[in-house]
């Protein structure tokens, strides 16, 4: 019974660990940018 728990619990670490960089990853996807898009941004800046 108590091997069973603990194997549980790492089950459930791996998933809540699994939710959070899959979370992480779908938030960061509409951050990306081309590079023409960065040197435009880039150029804004310098002048």
């Amino acid at each position: 019974m108590n091997s069973s728990i603990k194997t549980l619990a790492v089950w459930l670490i791996i998933g809540i660990i699994f939710i959070v960089l899959l979370t992480a990853i779908m938030e960061n996807t509409g951050t990306r940018m081309t590079y023409s898009e960065l040197l435009v941004a880039i150029e804004a800046r310098n002048s």
